[in-house]
């Protein structure tokens, strides 16, 4: 399954500041692992860099090794949750019956502490069945991300990428969440083919998914085979701002469609006519097959870092080695005059480490994403809004 960059895509940057001092994560933040259950899975996505030699499954020693984790650091936080979203490759992918073993573990190891887990599972649904739904549900999940492309070639299994039949599995799955009863929300990757017709996309997935998430990604690959699909960040930014009036104008009948949401707050002047920073702190962490620890990036990623392995180490440990990153990066950023001169500074924070780190050898750098964000505002979301001022 495709790796989103969270950073990209406008959610929640792992640390919050004013000026130029970093915040530590509050404690109020829900902090969250994306935990890679296995690194199989049974499509062929044209953008994706999935593992195709010797891919792992996590065992489930790692999983108690991490749950015993999570119970430690929840019962000396007794008002902090923690978020553990259940990731691959493909999650089903995995027999009904994992999940049901991790559940007895959760049940187990997290007895005064699994009301404050929220878990979520970031599937391509093909592989659901009612089996999976029920050891979903006594696990505790109660939201389902999954992703979705309507263009063919791009999604399905096999060579030759069958899009029909993953089109087809992919709404029997959707239809068996919904009957469920669970939240889910959506995930399309912005390519090429995206371009000539944003407006037709966003009417489309907005549909399909009247009452959760859109998030819109652009393809972060750099494979041979996803090429001709790549976008650069200028074409990435005129996609949204293409369609940002027509969700502005609607925006609170589609309150989360992301990144637009997360930059609309973050734009928007509060009292004192500053630009809101609506960073909270949360830091969200992966956690690999083996129990080792990293940020979450985009797989492949040049800056890829690891803090240490779930059990040889705290998971306040691990979340201050992030916060310790997050920090330095900032700090290098405001020094220098690109950012600290520029206007978008409280909103941007320097297109944040995991951009650079996502698409540069460095991760202390200005990110290539900072011309295409400006783009956005100055070109986009300021006219939409000099327009609702005027009253045109």
């Amino acid at each position: 399954m495709a790796t989103p960059s969270s950073s990209v895509s406008g959610s929640v940057a792992p640390s919050a500041a004013i000026g130029s001092e970093t915040v530590r994560p509050s404690s109020q933040a829900c902090h969250a692992l994306v935990v890679t259950t296995t690194e199989r899975c049974n499509s062929n996505c044209v953008y994706c860099s999935k593992v195709t030699r010797r891919p792992r499954d996590m065992s489930l020693q790692v999983v108690a090794e991490l749950l015993r984790a999570v119970d430690a650091y929840l019962g000396a936080r007794s008002g902090e949750s923690l978020g553990l979203l259940w990731h691959g490759g493909e999650p089903l992918w995995l027999e009904s019956r994992y999940f049901e073993a991790v559940a007895d573990l959760q049940r187990r190891l997290c007895a005064s502490t699994q009301h404050r887990i929220e878990h979520r599972v970031q599937t391509n649904l093909t592989c659901l069945s009612a089996a999976h739904l029920s050891a979903l549900r006594r696990l505790g999940v109660a939201d389902v991300g999954t992703s979705f492309d309507p263009e063919p070639g791009i999604r399905g299994p096999g060579k030759r990428v069958d899009s029909n039949r993953y089109n087809r599995q992919f709404l029997q799955g959707l239809r068996l969440v919904e009957r469920s009863g669970l939240g889910w929300g959506l995930i399309y990757v912005v390519t090429q083919r995206s371009l000539e017709r944003p407006r037709e996309v966003f009417h489309f997935l907005t549909n399909l998914n009247l009452a959760s998430r859109v998030t819109l990604n652009p393809v972060l690959s750099g494979s041979d085979r996803a090429r001709s699909l790549a976008i650069t960040p200028r074409e990435y930014v005129d996609f949204l701002g293409t369609i940002y009036p027509c969700w502005h104008r609607r925006r609170h009948r589609f309150p989360s469609v992301h990144p637009l949401v997360a930059w609309e707050r973050a734009l928007a002047p509060g009292d004192d006519g500053a630009s809101a920073d609506v960073r909270d702190g949360s830091v969200q962490l992966s956690v690999h097959p083996d129990g080792t620890v990293s940020p979450c990036l985009p797989d492949r990623t040049p800056g890829a870092r690891s803090y240490g392995r779930i059990g040889d180490r705290t998971l306040a440990e691990l979340f201050e080695a992030h916060w310790q990153w997050q920090r330095q990066a900032e700090r290098h950023r405001h020094a220098s005059p690109l950012c600290h001169d520029c206007r978008w500074w409280p909103t941007c924070r320097g297109g944040l480490d995991l951009d650079a780190a996502a698409h540069t050898d460095m991760d202390m750098q200005e990110s290539g994403w900072c011309d295409a964000r400006r783009r956005f505002f100055t070109e986009y979301y300021e006219p939409v809004h000099e327009r609702g001022r005027s009253g045109a």
